[in-house]
This record gives structure tokens, sequence and C-alpha cells, in this order.
């Protein structure tokens, strides 16, 4: 048996107040399906933009990354929606809606038309979670996306 020593450094960032932060969407890109899960996901990698008082938790670009994770569920629908109107989408233009009926449609549109995208991100603050919503043992305090709106 061999003994290992390894060096580790916590290279977490603080979490930011809650709040409206301005931001920038860095990258989108669809999420692999999950062993256990129905449904897949987008990842929305983003820049907040902080005001002065927070500014020591920013990288050195002055930004302060966050990463939200919009579900394709069905039920989950207006989220992405609000998201796409935030960054400026306009349905029929920039993305296509469609009605399937009084309560469904579906929604096709090009990752690479929303990236670079500025708008307004909720921010909230709150424990890391496990992937049924419960708080995790031990884990950090963490931000997530409530809502976005147009700047």
């Amino acid at each position: 048996m061999a003994r290992i020593t390894s060096e580790y450094q916590d290279t977490s960032i603080e979490a930011v107040n809650e709040g409206p932060y301005r931001a920038k969407v860095k990258k989108i890109a669809l999420q692999p399906l999950k062993p256990g899960k129905q449904w897949q996901s987008i990842r929305v990698d983003l820049g907040l933009v902080l005001p002065h008082d927070q500014a020591g938790k920013a990288l050195a670009d002055g930004s302060y990354p966050l990463i939200d994770f919009i579900s394709l569920a069905p039920q989950a629908g207006w989220k992405l929606e609000e998201f796409l109107s935030a960054c400026g989408g306009v349905a029929g233009v920039n993305y296509h809606k469609k009605v399937v009926s009084e309560k469904k449609f579906t929604l096709e549109w090009d990752t690479v038309e929303f990236e670079g995208r500025d708008l307004m991100a909720l921010v909230s603050v709150g424990p890391e979670r496990n992937s049924d919503g419960s708080p995790k043992v031990g884990g950090r305090i963490m931000n997530q996306v409530e809502s976005y709106t147009k700047l």
C-alpha cells in the first residue's frame, strides 16, 4: 500500500449579495442527459457586473462567474422563454415559438444568437443543494439565478 499526501487549496469564490445584477451571457451549452433524469438542461455561463462595494469578489477581468441551468422539462418552458426575452430575443425574429395547444408550445433557437448578450439577473443566496433539492451536508453557500429581465 502506498501512502499519499496531497496539498489542496479551496478555489471557491465568495457568493455575491442578493439582488439584481447586470450580466453578460458568456456561453450556452446543451448538457448531456444525467442518469436518472428525464430531461436535459441548458447550461448558461454568465459574467455578473459587480458594484464597487463587491469588486473584491470579481475576477481579473472585473466579472463574477455564475452558472445557471435551465431545464428543458415541459413545465419549465417559461424560464427558457424568460431568458430568451431578457437577452433581447423576439419570437419570430431570433427564436421561433410554435403554439401546439392552449397550454403547450415549442421553442426553437440557436445558442450562438444569444451568446454575448447583456441582461439583468435576479440573484439569490442559499445553501448548495443535492439533486433532490435538499441542502447538501457540508455544502457551500452559493448563488442562484431566480429570474431574468431585460436591461
